[in-house]
């Protein structure tokens, strides 16, 4: 059995929490998904159902591919064409020879709703024999620490998912590291009794000397903290390095498959 996303991530960039590579895998496969070119983006085609009050919310669902409704009670599905949003209400009106919708020429239409959300419209309203169906890009949740493979997703697309989601882990571990640094401005009062979690490890070297007027102890906790400084170094730079390198290979391989035919 192929690795799954999160032991493919970690081999990349090292720990990291599994809720925040689910997030950032599902984030990458979205941006990827908009990014394909139609025939890429076919195989993340899912199909809605579209109710017997013919309308359907778009809030969370992916682009529409096509439309499609029953043309009789035992008859066979054919495309639904789209009609500007403005002339959605002359669908109904059969003096209406352009935008008159039948069950050998059905109509779909984006709008608003009173709730501000996007809606697709069918006419004629499907019924329980002659139902309509959305077919539309799906973006996918993604359990990286479950699966190998994401379901509606073009295969050769799927490492660009672990790449997305090491570079997002890599910029949070450079925060990270960056919220750690104890600055000048900040208030740096050392005690022994500090329990913030917070280094104080110069302020302490402040405390030695002025305070203790201990110079050897200062001495020695510097070089400690330099020992410190080296590897927090080497370690901020290596995440930087190999920061670089994944979001070239990404953007490399994004703009292959973008150009791989439309």
């Amino acid at each position: 059995m192929a690795a799954t996303f999160s032991v493919r991530i970690q081999a990349l960039v090292g720990s990291v929490t599994e809720s925040e590579i689910d997030d950032w895998c599902a984030e990458g496969a979205k941006e990827i998904i908009n990014s394909l070119p139609p025939r890429l983006k076919e195989k993340c085609m899912t199909a809605t159902g579209v109710g017997t009050d013919s309308v359907v919310d778009l809030d969370g669902l992916g682009e529409i591919l096509y439309v499609t409704r029953k043309n009789a009670d035992s008859g066979y599905y054919t495309e639904c064409r789209q009609v500007p949003s403005m002339f959605g209400g002359l669908t109904t009106d059969s003096s209406n020879i352009i935008h008159y919708a039948t069950a050998t020429d059905p109509v779909y239409w984006i709008d608003g709703d009173t709730s501000g959300a996007a809606t697709l419209y069918v006419k004629p309203t499907p019924t329980s024999n002659q139902t309509a169906i959305l077919h539309h890009v799906g973006y996918p949740t993604v359990d990286a620490s479950a699966i190998s493979t994401i379901p509606n997703f073009p295969d050769e697309a799927e490492y660009l998912v672990i790449l997305y989601a090491s570079i997002k882990v890599l910029q949070n571990k450079m925060n990270e590291m960056k919220d750690s640094i104890v600055h000048s401005d900040q208030d740096g009062t050392w005690t022994t009794a500090n329990t913030s979690g917070q280094n104080q490890g110069w302020e302490q070297v402040k405390h030695f000397i002025e305070n203790e007027e201990d110079a050897e102890l200062g001495q020695i906790q510097i070089a400690a903290l330099s020992g410190e400084l080296q590897q927090f170094v080497t370690e901020y730079q290596w995440y930087q390095t190999q920061h670089a390198s994944l979001k070239q290979d990404y953007a490399q391989g994004l703009a292959i498959l973008k150009g791989g035919g439309e």
